[in-house]
């Protein structure tokens, strides 16, 4: 099918078609954890099938197929099928009319993929998440799920059903007897390291160095372009930046900063790349763990954790903005992004940041309030600049502040409507550090740990015995010296470091 061909105006309208975000997806891994619920999986076969056309649509008749009369010229098309512009809508007008045609769903007005069971409908809880033709289940009742399995294959074919297993190229690992969900990328991450050439690099200990930061970017020499041309600079962006979304915070940053240059790249660009992947090369074990919280004294306890540096980018002075929230303990949402105004404080590079992290706080609370059917405290939000927190807090206004964006004072109209609430909390303690800066290993790999991207206890054991083994046979291929290790010797277009 050549949707290409086909005029706007004419041939279709509309075209744009909801997915459901990951924040949502994780939002409901984390509420399934805390409360033993079950997740299931199901996929709509052939899809975009099932859905009709509003429009009238003619095709070309296919070779092999005999139309009843001689003399037609073209097929007039019925249904949706894969290449339409408007097939994606059309299936998901279709779905979304589906769960709640008899009242058994109720729609989510801040994310329209998302669906919970309607009250009285249903023996225990249900909700569900679309991403096109992919559904993720959560439900408390087993008679629950089979009886909305069995509702939806007598309207739509169903290709798979069952314990949710992958999602979107993530792979989800359900522990029943340990209270505990893990979300990880071994499998992509390793696809990447090929495509990279990048699967013989010594790991990293860190996805970023700290020199890095306040390096200033020098110009693109001429002769550079032939070697910017083979370079797929963008593609490894976008492969890292899905990563980044899913379930590797940890590199959120690093890839932030990496894309700063992604008009403008040179080698030392294209080895922050290089680091980021082997830094991925050693860590692709890691997983990202959803975990029952035991003695939950605060309800839901959404929390949140704002930050920035300051003047970080050596180029034009701008500032990054870095945050994180947790649900029930879990992380659900990041972000690592940078400023779009220059910032004349610190103060003002945190209250920017703390802007970013309410209007955040806001959906998620209309997400959450949403799936638990109950209304939530002022979320709680961490931040580590007493002065921005002040400003926040108190209408407080002078020569001193009356330069700060308007749009930005909206912390204040959150913290009065009792929307959230900001929370002082030590430099060192502050997760949303990660996002802002490279840190130091020491202190990385700690935050990593908090932000509940671990390995599974069976490989940190079988690790710990191999590194006492080396130490004690005097072995120098330690991880301590993994700086000291080549490049990928197939790469012959740059001496610098993987």
């Amino acid at each position: 099918m050549k949707g290409y061909t086909q005029r706007e105006g004419i041939d279709y309208f509309r075209t744009f078609a909801p997915v459901t975000k990951l924040s949502t997806i994780r939002s409901i891994i984390a509420i399934a954890t805390q409360n033993k619920y079950i997740l299931k999986q199901l996929d709509a076969k052939s899809a975009y099938l099932n859905a009709e056309l509003v429009e009238d649509i003619y095709v070309k008749i296919p070779e092999g197929i005999e139309p009843r009369n001689p003399r037609a010229t073209a097929l007039k098309l019925k249904k949706a099928i894969y290449g339409l512009e408007q097939a994606a809508r059309e299936w998901f007008k279709l779905l979304a009319t589906f769960l709640q045609e008899s009242g058994s769903f109720v729609q989510s007005k801040v994310d329209k993929c998302l669906f919970k069971g309607a009250e009285g409908k249903w023996k225990g809880y249900i909700a569900m998440a679309v991403y096109v033709d992919d559904i993720t289940v959560v439900t408390e009742k087993e008679e629950d799920w089979e009886e909305f399995v069995k509702s939806f294959q007598e309207r739509f074919p169903i290709s798979t059903a069952g314990d949710l297993s992958w999602l979107l190229g993530l792979k989800v690992e359900t522990k029943s007897e340990e209270n505990k969900i893990k979300l990880s990328q071994s499998q992509t991450i390793l696809e990447t390291l090929e495509e990279y050439r990048m699967d013989t690099a010594y790991p990293k200990l860190t996805p970023l160095q700290k020199a890095r930061l306040g390096t200033k970017k020098e110009k693109t020499r001429k002769e550079d372009e032939e070697w910017r041309k083979k370079t797929p600079y963008r593609s490894a962006i976008g492969s890292l930046n899905w990563l980044a979304r899913c379930t590797r915070p940890d590199i959120a940053f690093a890839v932030q900063f990496a894309s700063r240059s992604v008009e403008d790249y040179g080698k030392e660009e294209w080895g922050d790349i290089k680091r980021i992947l082997a830094y991925l090369k050693g860590s692709k074990d890691l997983k990202l763990h959803f975990q029952k919280k035991e003695n939950d004294t605060e309800g839901t306890e959404l929390v949140g954790y704002s930050d920035s540096d300051y003047a970080g980018d050596a180029n034009d002075r701008k500032s990054t903005t870095g945050y994180i929230f947790f649900l029930y303990g879990c992380a659900i949402s990041w972000k690592s992004i940078k400023q779009k105004s220059t910032a004349l404080s610190t103060t003002q590079a945190e209250y920017q940041a703390m802007c970013e992290a309410t209007k955040e706080a806001i959906y998620l609370r209309s997400l959450v309030e949403f799936l638990i059917r109950k209304p939530l405290p002022p979320t709680k939000i961490y931040v580590d600049n007493l002065a921005a927190k002040a400003l926040a807090d108190n209408n407080e206004a002078g020569s001193r502040l009356k330069h700060i964006d308007v749009r930005y004072h909206f912390n204040r109209e959150a913290v009065e409507k009792e929307i959230v609430t900001f929370t002082a909390i030590g430099s060192n303690k502050n997760l949303a550090d990660i996002f802002t800066k490279p840190l130091e290993r020491i202190k990385f790999e700690d935050f990593r740990k908090q932000l509940g991207i671990l390995e599974d206890t069976s490989i940190e054991m079988r690790r710990s015995t191999d590194e006492t083994k080396e130490i004690t046979s005097g072995s120098t291929s330690k991880r301590g010296c993994v700086d000291m290790m080549p490049a990928d010797p197939r790469d012959n277009k740059t001496k610098q470091e993987a």
